[in-house]
């Protein structure tokens, strides 16, 4: 707390709200930068969507984030998705990420657009494949669409 700060009861309410979506709960007290990277990338996004926005756009999220935290990444966005329906548009590198919560994805490669269409179809496409993914990468793809809609099955 900053001493001398007010704020009424709603937007407390919706602090409140924000760090439970984004786990920060237990850094309240916490100065910001004193945090951890993961949860640094969680207080921007968790001031982005404290206004409740329809729309969200973000620039490479989960850059400098290992594979678990990137999962954790996309189970917020999931949330945001799914369950207070924010629209988000992001522009990232990680594939494995993207396709673990975008609906539909776009890639452009030199400028030009090369794929839009579903997040699981991007194995599909060669050229996406041969500039972007690889083989290995085109089956982790499609292994993150696969535990993704089990995921969603499940919920």
């Amino acid at each position: 707390m900053i001493p001398g700060l007010s704020y009424d009861r709603q937007s407390a309410k919706k602090a409140d709200e924000v760090m439970e979506l984004t786990s920060l709960s237990d850094f309240a007290s916490t100065v910001a930068g004193s945090l951890p990277v993961l949860q640094l990338k969680f207080l921007m996004i968790g001031c982005a969507v404290v206004s409740y926005p329809k729309l969200l756009l973000l620039d490479e999220p989960v850059g400098g984030l290992n594979p678990a935290e990137i999962e954790t990444c996309a189970s917020v966005f999931r949330q945001l998705r799914d369950f207070h329906g924010v629209t988000i548009v992001v522009i990232e590198h990680v594939m494995s990420f993207m396709t673990s919560f975008a609906d539909r994805v776009m890639i452009l490669h030199q400028g030009a657009k090369l794929h839009e269409g579903p997040a699981g179809s991007l194995a599909e496409n060669r050229e996406v494949v041969d500039v972007f993914l690889g083989v290995s990468g085109a089956k982790e793809a499609s292994n993150s669409v696969a535990d993704t809609e089990a995921q969603d099955a499940a919920s």
